[in-house]
């Protein structure tokens, strides 16, 4: 079977890890698979492509000065997908990120192969406008079938559209699974946090949080891991907040296995999610969670009191005392460490990805 792939680029996000991590598996397994990215290739993929598969960036992400600057871009995009697609002649074409949906649906009318898109964050939360959201959900109406993560955002889309929505979690990487409940590490005072230093992920709530919990407990730090736009905002918050020398940004990290691992607690404080990939990582490594109850993902991911602990989205004091709690509980974050790993198992890459190849095969039967 060929599988054609198509995402924005394959930097250092959730959704990017993923598709890495899907393609990956479908090459180790002898399948013909190409990722198609709209940037310039200029960024090297952030997580290794197995060698066998094809890398086609498409230098399609010119920025638009005006709305009919945009549509002509979007143009230029679906008119350069299409000739990319017809050359390749997939059997199947599995699409990540509503933009990037869009355009590939557009590009693959006529084509005779079925196109599978995946939402990878919760469609009433999405930083998009309403016209993107309505030309969204129009388009989604002619793909063979929608792939989402969480029941909350099947339910959204289940009043629109006719194909078929699948909820299919994400898998996680191996590595998480095996040396997260085999490596014996010490546990650090530390709360580790990772993810885009933008709007989306939260870090001033967890600042804030953090910051009226820390005289109490001199012995704990904070640890953040990712960039983005916000780092010297947030950086200005933390020395506003007294937090310097004991809130570090510690910038991207290819893998962050070892702060898992060293780290006694993960926090996840977003506004919103898909379904979070560093939240699942760390429990699979035993870290005791503490997470906001985010649209969505969160919720599917954490039964509260018995494998992490679950907080009205927003509320920035009942995350400072969640925090608290857990620094104060020895056992109880070994307890729920341990059930965190317990509870990762689900989302191993054969079992996630047996519902893929479903899915595939499917969409595009062998003749």
């Amino acid at each position: 079977m060929k599988i054609c792939m198509v995402i924005s680029s394959l930097t250092s996000g959730g959704a990017e890890r993923v598709m890495s991590l899907m393609a990956n598996y479908w090459a180790e397994r002898g399948r013909d698979v190409t990722i198609l990215t709209l940037d310039d290739g200029s960024t090297a993929p952030f997580y290794l492509l197995h060698e066998n598969i094809s890398w086609t960036p498409l230098n399609l992400l010119k920025p638009s000065s005006n709305p009919i600057a945009g549509l002509m871009n979007n143009w230029r995009r679906i008119r350069k997908v299409r000739d990319e697609l017809r050359s390749l002649a997939p059997d199947v074409i599995v699409s990540f990120m509503d933009q990037v949906n869009v355009v590939t649906i557009w590009a693959a009318r006529g084509l005779n192969a079925p196109v599978i898109v995946s939402e990878r964050i919760d469609p009433r939360s999405a930083s998009i406008s309403n016209f993107w959201k309505m030309i969204r959900d129009f388009s989604y109406r002619f793909c063979h079938a929608l792939v989402v993560q969480t029941q909350n955002a099947k339910a959204y889309f289940d009043r629109m559209i006719p194909c078929g929505i699948y909820v299919i979690p994400n898998p996680l990487t191996p590595r998480f699974l095996t040396e997260g409940a085999s490596s014996p590490r010490v546990r650090e005072m530390k709360i580790a946090a990772v993810g885009r230093l933008e709007t989306q992920k939260g870090f001033d709530f967890l600042l804030e949080a953090f910051a009226s919990v820390a005289e109490k407990h001199p012995d704990w730090n904070l640890v953040i891991v990712g960039e983005g736009s916000l780092r010297t905002e947030l950086e200005a918050r933390r020395d506003r907040l007294l937090l310097r020398g004991r809130a570090e940004f510690a910038g991207r990290d290819a893998d962050p296995l070892d702060l898992y691992m060293t780290s006694s607690i993960f926090a996840l404080s977003s506004r919103y999610e898909g379904f979070p990939n560093a939240l699942c990582e760390a429990m699979a490594c035993g870290c005791a969670a503490v997470s906001f109850d985010a649209p969505s993902g969160p919720g599917d991911i954490i039964e509260h009191g018995v494998n992490g602990l679950l907080i009205t989205s927003g509320d920035v004091k009942a995350l400072a005392e969640a925090m608290e709690r857990l620094m104060s509980d020895a056992p109880l974050r070994e307890r729920l460490g341990a059930e965190a790993r317990r509870s990762m198992r689900r989302l191993h890459p054969d079992i996630i990805m047996q519902r893929w190849d479903e899915l595939l095969a499917c969409a595009a039967p062998a003749e």
